[in-house]
């Protein structure tokens, strides 16, 4: 992704944000190159620098919890096959 669109992105992020008073988020993707595009959304003083860790943090864990739950089920419907 060239510096103009990603400069673009994060400011359409911000504004997000702002619309819905977000306190702090992150965002993590994948550009169509496959480049990692990570944001610290805002301008985060340290408090909310370890709140948008912590919530990253959540979101590996609530992912983790899915994929767990779907294999599991997989299992299930396999055995019972």
């Amino acid at each position: 992704m060239k510096d103009e669109t990603f400069k673009e992105f994060e400011a359409e992020l911000n504004g997000l944000i702002a619309k819905y008073e977000i306190k702090s988020a992150a965002f993590c993707g994948s550009s169509a190159e496959g480049d990692f595009l990570g944001l610290a959304c805002g301008k985060p003083k340290q408090a909310e620098g370890f709140e948008i860790t912590l919530n990253v943090g959540r979101l590996w864990q609530h992912m983790r919890s899915t994929v767990r739950e779907s294999l599991a089920v997989y299992d299930r419907w396999s055995a019972n096959r």
